[in-house]
């Protein structure tokens, strides 16, 4: 199972205030100055995120409360939370339904499932039963699908959005349920193939979602956790836990074409692909690597602390949205450009504080 952060680790609620230095290892040159993020309460233990950018709302699943946190992206203010009991783990959106997808893992008398949520009235609408332990879900609004990944089963559950019923479950080959627990699924519309990473076996298992079926498995880093996918370059970032690295897939041959040296613990992983930007949540490092999706070579290293965990992006506006698990708090970011570092917008909505004065960091790779 994810490597992630069962050790329960305390929640702390920060307000960071202080000196902000920017070291440039290359090249240095000057910069606008580079404030204090703010941190965002959005409940105990955040595990996933994700952004609707025509709506403006913004999703969190919550493992501690079983809820899912809806907020306004444009003042950052929580609009309302929806219980979903069953332990929330993965979130995805069919934006052209606007239809919320959420898979329970387990816990409590509605796991195993995926709850749907109207994105108009933010009400569960359905339950959907599926494999054992969902953990990561992809959605394909071009044919209809949803895909999830049944950890304890071994399995990719294939959801019909438009009855929300079960269409089909899909085995990988070859492996039984211990020795692959597929963990997180990516679906690229622009060829139709799902990519699900497999976090024991080392590998990323390659479906034809014509087909709903397995046609390649490749092997990665180690207990491979997230799938970011860029369907205009139509590449794949796979994020391996333990490598510390990320795996970039040519998803044309569906061959590995470069690893990329990250923080520890890289885990999910965000990408604009109108910007080329890829972004990695390293919950080990406490940092968000940035790749430039160009060369694929770490630009920018941002230091945030409190095991972030999951990113979403919003392709309109340009902003990244950090879960940090350890915290229970979301970072808003900018989208950071690579010739030079703009202003961050900051906002702080916390209610206990904790006086701590930090001290940010901010690192170009040449």
């Amino acid at each position: 199972m994810f490597y992630k952060f069962i050790c329960k680790q305390r929640t702390f609620h920060y307000l960071i205030c202080g000196i902000v230095i920017f070291c440039y290892m290359n090249n240095a040159q000057s910069s606008d100055a580079f404030p204090e993020f703010g941190s965002l309460h959005v409940g105990g233990n955040p595990y996933s995120v994700v952004v609707n950018s025509i709506t403006n709302k913004v999703y969190v699943t919550t493992e501690q409360e079983n809820q899912v946190w809806i907020l306004n992206s444009t003042d950052n203010n929580v609009i309302t939370t929806v219980n979903v009991t069953g332990f929330p783990e993965g979130i995805a959106i069919d934006l052209e339904k606007n239809k919320i997808y959420t898979t329970m893992y387990g816990i409590g008398g509605t796991g195993n499932t995926v709850k749907v949520i109207n994105g108009t009235t933010n009400k569960v609408i359905k339950i959907i039963t599926v494999g054992t332990g969902p953990v990561g879900i992809g959605v394909n609004p071009k044919t209809d699908k949803i895909y999830v990944a049944n950890s304890g089963a071994g399995t990719i559950s294939v959801i019909n959005s438009t009855i929300d019923e079960v269409l089909k479950t899909i085995t990988i080959p070859n492996m039984t349920e211990s020795e692959s627990e597929p963990l997180d699924v990516g679906v690229n519309i622009k060829n139709n193939k799902i990519y699900v990473a497999n976090d024991k076996d080392n590998s990323v298992s390659i479906i034809n979602g014509t087909i709903d079926k397995v046609i390649k498995i490749i092997k990665v880093g180690i207990n491979p956790q997230g799938v970011g996918i860029d369907p205009i370059n139509n590449k794949v970032y796979i994020s391996n836990y333990l490598d510390g690295s990320i795996s970039t897939i040519d998803s044309t041959t569906d061959e590995i074409i470069k690893t990329i040296t990250v923080g520890t613990g890289p885990v999910g992983i965000g990408v604009n692909p109108k910007t080329d930007k890829i972004y990695v949540a390293n919950s080990g490092a406490g940092t968000i690597s940035v790749i430039d999706g160009n060369d694929d070579k770490v630009v920018y290293t941002i230091p945030l602390g409190n095991s972030p965990s999951w990113i979403a992006v919003n392709n309109i506006t340009n902003t990244i949205y950090v879960v940090n698990y350890g915290a229970g708090t979301m970072t808003v970011i900018p989208d950071i450009s690579i010739q030079k570092i703009p202003e961050f917008g900051s906002f702080v909505t916390e209610i206990s504080i904790i006086g701590i004065v930090g001290v940010f960091i901010i690192q170009r790779h040449s």
